[in-house]
């Protein structure tokens, strides 16, 4: 016996069709988004630049707008932000365009958007003959030394990736005022 046929005989034999029931009860906007805006999925954050997915999704959420609003704010079509999220177009290779429209329609930089769509990297902005990990490794150094916030940081951060070494240092320094990788490009 089919699939589909199981299945509607076990709704029959339930008595109750949810499908009719799903008609009736009005749908609010945010139940209409959640299909979409309730965040990546495991999959989708692990593609490169997947923090600009984020960051688009969640904002066009907190404005209540659809996927299709959010894509003509983009320039872009729905099947195009689809595409993103699925990894068949490569975060990563936005064009000018895309890139102004999202710096536009987040508030931010365009430098911002950028990084978080993995087209220019924190590395990108040290030589070659700078040991990054290095300046890093030494900044994680100096604040757990800090008797305020080094009691606050988890040790195994040091034994992270350099991307999130180097927040918590960007964190620490913005907090405190304090400059710790005196040799970043200004």
């Amino acid at each position: 016996m089919p699939a589909a046929q199981k299945l509607a005989e076990r709704v029959e034999r339930a008595g109750v069709d949810g499908r009719s029931l799903r008609d009736k009860r009005e749908v609010t906007p945010a139940e209409h988004r959640l299909g979409w805006s309730a965040g990546l999925s495991l999959d989708e954050s692990k593609l490169r630049g997947s923090q600009l997915l984020q960051w688009l999704i969640e904002t066009a959420n907190s404005r209540g707008m659809q996927m299709k609003e959010l894509a003509a704010e983009l320039g872009v079509s729905y099947g195009y932000i689809s595409q993103l999220r699925n990894g068949i177009k490569p975060i990563s290779g936005l064009s000018e365009s895309i890139v102004d429209a999202a710096a536009k329609f987040l508030g931010l930089p365009r430098i911002a958007v950028m990084i978080a769509a993995d087209i220019v990297k924190p590395t990108d902005f040290y030589s070659e003959t700078m040991d990054m990990e290095g300046l890093v490794d030494a900044s994680l150094k100096v604040i757990q030394s800090d008797p305020e916030w080094g009691p606050r940081m988890d040790p195994e951060i040091t034994r992270g990736n350099l991307r999130s070494k180097l927040f918590v240092v960007n964190l620490y320094e913005e907090a405190t005022g304090s400059r710790l990788l005196m040799h970043r490009a200004t």
